[in-house]
């Protein structure tokens, strides 16, 4: 975040205003009458905490056809707030060993950015190395974030809960709990108009692999166009932008994946800049495909 930036300009005319984050918040022509805003500026400072600058300027050459937004585009960029950064020191510790590492990030920075600002600084530091130890065919479950389930309050995966033992994971919640437990799927599907979940497993990391989210990708498919997954299809499921959207559609509802991204764009002014990559599980998206879009998934297979 910025510092408070509060600026009194004097033009050359006797006019004035006082500028707070470059808006006028006062000037001599909207002040009562005996407000200053030169005896305003230093009460204004002392209160939030900070210095302000008297700058002045002259009055333009058009009186009639001016405003303060046009005379603070003329303020130099000097007097102007610039992001208040903190240096902050960390470190990774590994069985024992312990690697300090010391980064930047913003004033008021949130937990997830100086993770980012953390890892893109160990990433530079670090030699690292990886191989694969084994693979899993479940999803792993990703951090509480949007909307909750009604009945547990764990995160929602488009219209199905995250927690896998609550009911409300294989149907919508516009089906009543006690119908749930009592009906057949095949009743179900014919009173609701509703589908049992079926799971499109998805992964995305980064180009070092030190980030890795799996996640369900069914919500993505279920508002994708029929070009969008057949352009899918045609990259065989993974590696370039057809499959790249996928990940970047549930930036704002998986905390993982957004953490994810917010590396990845933390090392763009780094010599180490980071990308990412995804790729969806070819059987999963076809019997997601089958259930809900036979029309589609009869072109594909």
């Amino acid at each position: 975040m910025k510092r408070a930036e509060i600026i009194l300009v004097k033009l050359t005319n006797g006019d004035a205003a006082l500028f707070v984050n470059a808006d006028a918040v006062l000037s001599s022509e909207t002040s009562e009458k005996g407000t200053d805003p030169a005896k305003v500026a230093p009460y204004l400072a002392k209160a939030l905490g900070v210095e302000f600058q008297t700058l002045e300027l002259a009055a333009p050459a058009e009186p009639e056809d001016w405003s303060w937004n046009d005379v603070y585009a003329l303020i130099p960029d000097s007097y102007k707030a610039t992001e208040a950064v903190q240096v902050f020191q960390g470190y990774f510790g590994y069985e024992g060993t312990q690697l300090n590492v010391e980064f930047q990030a913003p004033v008021g920075a949130t937990v997830a950015e100086k993770d980012a600002a953390f890892m893109a600084a160990l990433a530079q530091q670090a030699d690292i190395d990886y191989h694969a130890v084994g693979e899993s065919s479940q999803a792993l479950v990703a951090g509480k974030a949007g909307a909750e389930c009604a009945r547990c309050g764990s995160h929602m995966e488009g219209d199905y809960c995250s927690d896998e033992i609550c009911p409300y994971s294989e149907w919508p919640q516009r089906v009543p709990l006690q119908e749930l437990e009592a009906e057949r799927a095949d009743g179900l599907r014919k009173r609701y108009g509703v589908l049992p979940r079926v799971r499109v497993y998805a992964e995305v990391h980064d180009d070092s692999h030190f980030k890795k989210e799996e996640f369900d990708a069914a919500p993505w498919f279920a508002q994708a166009t029929e070009e969008q997954i057949i352009n899918l299809h045609g990259i065989g499921w993974k590696g370039d932008e057809p499959s790249d959207v996928v990940a970047e559609f549930f930036e704002k509802s998986n905390r993982g994946i957004a953490d994810l991204f917010a590396f990845c764009r933390a090392t763009h002014t780094t010599r180490n800049h980071v990308g990412f990559e995804c790729s969806v599980d070819e059987d999963s998206a076809m019997d997601w495909l089958k259930l809900h879009r036979p029309g589609l998934w009869a072109q594909l297979v």
